[in-house]
Order: structure tokens, then sequence, then C-alpha cells
């Protein structure tokens, strides 16, 4: 069976996710995107954290981190995978069965009230935009897999309707969801060398993109402005807060981490780049803590020291990175 066989027959009980996933890791997920990606090429058998280079480049934009994801041309050097946008004209669920007929992955925004794999988070809680990849659908029984976040899961009946015949989208002015092909007419498989002499060129790449100011710095000269907009903001603010700024800086730094690792594990400087990353990855799950008490308490705290040492971890990291691909 090929792989692409291998991940359309994909059921939720033979599911496993990959170790970058693992409940041992300080952030388990990043952001759907760029989790779903990581599941999908590892389930097509392949080695997804060659595709981690864009980790070394995200930065604080000043409200938020990079929401960041492997980029396209990566996906297409390192596995032949492309990812096209898909225009979406006649009805939503015809053109998610033609596309998955002809061997592609619909990736598509869907509203997470209707996915149960966020059970006791957003389903039939909260209306929360999201995106699932598509590799199976049954229209006659309601059934849909798909994966989201870390996760690989089925859906059925009503959700079924909601994700793909939302009651809105009878409503004249109705905007269709966005949506994009995850294409696998061109998947190749790649030898471990092969992979890590591509990744590092791609990481030469993505290190020019870098942020020029330490970007850790930039975001500890607004968090006593930000824990005031939490204070006023409640908790829905807090959530929304933690998973845009601190998980994205605590994720992607935890991500690059494994990624150098893999990279080289004999490199003294990605060594202590990796270092210097899983310390950021620990100090922003620590604040996510820290700031669950500020929004609680609507008390502020002085979280300059955190961020001087993160600071300091950033640019140490850099210094190794700049010996390592010079």
């Amino acid at each position: 069976m090929s792989a692409q066989q291998q991940l359309f027959n994909l059921t939720p009980a033979m599911f496993s996710p990959h170790t970058l996933h693992g409940f041992n890791q300080n952030f388990r997920e990043t952001n759907c995107y760029g989790d779903l990606i990581i599941e999908l090429v590892y389930s097509l058998g392949l080695e997804p954290t060659a595709c981690l280079a864009y980790t070394l480049a995200v930065d604080f934009e000043g409200d938020q981190w990079t929401f960041g994801k492997p980029s396209g041309h990566d996906l297409m050097q390192l596995y032949g995978i492309r990812i096209e946008e898909l225009s979406l004209y006649r009805l939503l669920i015809d053109q998610i069965v033609t596309q998955i007929q002809r061997g592609s992955v619909p990736l598509l925004e869907a509203d997470a009230y209707h996915l149960p794999d966020t059970a006791g988070i957003d389903y039939l809680v909260n209306h929360v935009k999201t995106t699932i990849a598509i590799t199976h659908i049954d229209v006659e029984n309601k059934v849909l897999r798909y994966f989201h976040n870390a996760a690989f899961a089925e859906l059925n009946g009503e959700d079924f309707d909601g994700v793909l015949r939302p009651l809105i989208s009878a409503q004249k002015g109705y905007l269709p969801p966005y949506c994009e092909l995850v294409k696998l007419d061109m998947l190749k498989v790649l030898s471990q060398d092969e992979l890590r002499a591509l990744a590092f060129t791609s990481a030469k790449f993505h290190l020019k993109k870098r942020p020029r100011r330490n970007p850790i710095e930039q975001h500890g000269l607004v968090m006593a402005e930000h824990q005031q907009n939490m204070i006023s903001g409640g908790q829905a603010f807090y959530h929304a807060y933690t998973f845009v700024a601190l998980r994205q800086l605590g994720a992607a730094h935890q991500l690059g981490a494994h990624f150098l690792r893999w990279l080289n594990a004999d490199d003294e400087n990605l060594k202590a780049s990796a270092n210097a990353f899983e310390q950021i990855s620990a100090a922003a799950k620590m604040l996510v803590l820290k700031l669950a008490r500020v929004s609680y308490s609507a008390k502020p705290t002085d979280l300059t020291a955190i961020f001087v040492e993160m600071a300091a971890q950033y640019e140490l990291a850099s210094q190794h990175l700049d010996v390592a691909f010079s």
C-alpha cells in the first residue's frame, strides 16, 4: 500500500502522534496549521522535523508572536508536497469529495464548535475559526475524518452538517471559508542525509529573516501594558493572549530546539542554540502560569527578570547560530 493510500485509509484508532506532540513537551501544540502539517507529513511515513526551519525566524509582532507554519517551498523541496489555494464556487461538500477522489487533502477553515477533538475546550461551546485537513468523507453517512492540531479525529451527523453545511451558508452574502489543497502527486522519499542537507540550506534562508532587534526584549518592553489589557479584558483576553503570544513564542522555540538537534546532534553550536531555545520555551510556559494569576487577581506583576533572562538566551542562541551557519 502506498503512503497516499495509507493516509486516506487512516482511522483515529490507527493514529499515533509524532513525538513532537508528546505530553512531555512544554507546549504540546503550537497552532492548528503548523501542527496538522507535522502529523500529515508523519502519517505519510516522512520525517516532519525536517520542515521546522521556519522556527528560526519567528518574531514578536507587537501584540503577538509569529503564527508560524512550515513554508510551502520547504514542503516541496523536502517531500514533494505542494499546497495551493482552492477556489470554492460549488457546493462545499462536492468540492471536498472531488479533491479527495483526486488524491489531494483539503485544508479547510472550520468552526471548532463542531470538532469533537476539542471536547472540553471549544466543542459545542465556542465558535472559533481553525483549520482541519480532511482525508475521508462519506456524504451518505455524514462521516468526516480529519487532522486538527496534534489529533486525528472523526465527526459525523450534526457536526458534519455544521462544518460542511453551516446554516449561514443559505443566507445572502455568505462568504465561503478559505480552503487550500495539499497535493501529493509528486510525493518523494529522501534519505535522512538528503533531508538534512536540504534542511540546512533552508535554515540558512530562514536565518536571513531572523529579527535584527531582539524580539523577546521588544516583548518585555510592552508587557506591563499587556497585563493591563488582560486585567480589563478578563479571562477571554487571557486565553486569547497566551495563545497568540506565549504559546507561539514557547512552542516555536521548542520545535526549533528539536530541529537543531535533528539537523546535527554533534555540532556544539547547534547544541548550545537548542539548549537556549529550550530555556526560552520553559520560561514561556512559566509566564502562562504567572499571567493566569494576574488575570484572576487583577493585579499586575513585575516580569522584567524573566524577560531579561529569555532575551539573553535569545542572544546566546543567535551567536551560536551565526557560527553554525557561517
